[in-house]
């Protein structure tokens, strides 16, 4: 959900419009909302509660895209600048990923990611689908490698998949293969979505969610700040909520072993 942090009057009207909609509409337990608003924001919404079964991560890291790319840089780590300028340093290539062919070669980075982290995937169809529907609104971003000596740089080592309104750009999907790992290709190739998207007008840089892991220590880098977000909010519509909250890791489970995931 969009930020609505400064209309408070708004805000709630807008989120109780939306859940009476989805309540009369399209029925279910119940609705999981995810507010782009600052821990702490109030919201006036009967029913509502933290989410059982959060859907994103609260604490995450959000850059101000306002600020200049020297602003931007001087608040990165020492060691993300450095990698910053080896990847750039290299035979690489930071651009748009523009064609089906472009894409289908970063879903194959992205299932070797999901192998080594042992994360689970939707079929290529569903990422089809957003690249095909979302256009603009969705863009990919790669480093690509020469696949051959002298050829064009046509080869994926690293992607970065966003979904970008007018104001927010949010990471939803990345990966990279060894070559990319080698390179440092994904410091230079975030640098390059950093800068795409101040260019194109956003304003608000979301890198979705920090834990304590290798890629939230990669994100990390990029600011010496954090972010509190308000996190998933539930609002029931069904008797059966509670089982549903109960149920659903135990389904999600069972659905990715189906699936051959981890």
């Amino acid at each position: 959900m969009p930020d609505g942090t400064g209309y408070p009057a708004t805000r709630s009207g807008v989120t109780e419009a939306v859940v009476g909609w989805c309540r009369e509409n399209v029925g279910g337990v119940g609705i999981t909302l995810e507010p782009d608003w600052d821990a702490g924001t109030s919201l006036e919404l009967d029913g509502a509660a933290p989410a059982v079964n959060p859907v994103l991560y609260p604490t995450t890291l959000i850059l101000d895209l306002r600020k200049t790319p020297d602003e931007l840089m001087a608040d990165m780590a020492k060691k993300t600048r450095q990698y910053i300028r080896k990847s750039e340093r290299e035979d690489l290539e930071f651009r748009p990923v523009t064609t089906r062919a472009e894409l289908s070669a970063c879903l194959r980075l992205y299932r070797q990611t999901a192998e080594r982290a042992g994360f689970g995937l939707h079929e290529d169809s569903y990422y089809e689908l957003v690249f095909d529907q979302l256009g603009e609104h969705s863009p990919v971003f790669a480093a690509f490698a020469r696949s051959r000596e002298g050829g064009p740089h046509d080869r994926p080592v690293s992607f970065v998949w966003f979904a970008a309104s007018a104001r927010t750009s949010f990471e939803l999907y990345g990966g990279m293969d060894e070559e990319g790992q080698r390179l440092r290709a994904n410091y230079g190739l975030k640098w390059y979505a950093i800068n795409a998207m101040r260019e194109r007008g956003v304003l608000r840089y979301d890198v979705n969610g920090l834990l304590n892991d290798g890629i939230s220590t990669f994100k990390r880098g990029f600011a010496s700040h954090e972010d509190e977000l308000i996190g998933s909010i539930d609002v029931p519509f069904s008797m059966w909520y509670t089982a549903w909250n109960k149920g659903l890791p135990t389904a999600k489970r069972v659905v990715r072993k189906l699936r051959g995931g981890h």
